[in-house]
């Protein structure tokens, strides 16, 4: 799967190809802290929420860290919808979560590569 981070600054830097546990050793290493000082010691329309992005099967998972301890997160996927009950036609949408235990990015990135993206929509 390919990830990025995103700074508050809206710079950011990509990998691909990378394994699960390359998804969590970035995520549980890096700074998230300075990011989110940062963030809300410049809060002006040049910030943004810092965050890992992960694009894969055409679906993409967006974590954000609200302190050590919680994150938020939107899931955009893409499923088959009928028109009229009959003709198939492909529909986007976005799935937010405003509080998930950080504890629980393995769990949730997890589900995402294995494609089970219905545990994911159940989540509130």
């Amino acid at each position: 799967m390919n990830y990025w981070i995103q700074k508050h600054d809206y710079s950011s830097f990509e990998v691909k190809d990378a394994s699960l546990n390359d998804v969590v050793e970035i995520f549980e290493s890096f700074d998230w802290e300075m990011e989110l000082q940062s963030y809300q010691a410049n809060n002006n329309e040049k910030n943004c929420p810092a965050g890992i992005g992960i694009n894969l099967h055409g679906c993409l998972l967006h974590i954000c860290p609200i302190d050590k301890d919680i994150v938020f997160f939107n899931f955009h996927h893409r499923y088959e919808d009928k028109l009229f009950g009959m003709f198939s036609r492909a529909k986007e949408d976005i799935h937010y979560v405003a509080k998930f235990p950080s504890t629980k990015f393995r769990v949730l990135v997890g589900l995402f590569e294995s494609r089970k993206f219905n545990d994911i929509l159940a989540i509130n």
